[in-house]
């Protein structure tokens, strides 16, 4: 009829060792800012909201970007404003929605976490993986692009 409240950590089928503990559970929001590596000014949004839950070692998260005025950005395109640093920059897995883009012959993008950091730099993909990935610029985004990422990394 009420909270669980545990005054240590929670172990299942037996378990004590405290590598295998949960003790940390969190949700909450965070404000994700589309950026470039050198400086931006003037972008404005129609959306931008970034949701997490961290469970133990990991950050589950979810980002919704909608520009209405992509400003001026300089360098390459990252999202900044996660809410934990990135702890282990091989674990890092994003999937990336990307609308009202200019990507020529790329087929998707793709937005790692790097480690130590606490953002998101964004790339294209081309369909061949032999072909390479490329960056993304001001040049690839337009004044309505939208971006919904979804992704988790080690903290």
């Amino acid at each position: 009829t009420g909270n669980a409240i545990f005054a240590g950590s929670i172990g299942m089928n037996g378990e004590t060792a405290a590598a295998n503990q949960l003790d940390d559970y969190e949700e909450g929001t965070f404000t994700p800012v589309l950026t470039g590596t050198t400086s931006a000014s003037g972008v404005v949004y129609d959306t931008q909201v970034g949701l997490y839950t961290k469970i133990g070692n990991r950050c589950l998260f979810n980002v919704t970007v909608n520009l209405s005025n992509k400003g001026t950005i300089a360098g390459y395109l990252k999202i900044t404003g996660l809410p934990f640093t990135n702890g282990d920059s091989t674990n890092a897995i994003t999937t990336t929605k990307a609308s009202n883009v200019v990507m020529g012959d790329y087929f998707k993008a793709w937005a790692p976490v790097y480690g130590s950091s606490a953002f998101m730099y964004l790339f294209m993909v081309k369909e061949n993986v032999n072909t390479g990935t490329s960056q993304m610029d001001t040049d690839e985004i337009t004044n309505d692009t939208e971006f919904e990422i979804t992704g988790s990394y080690s903290v």
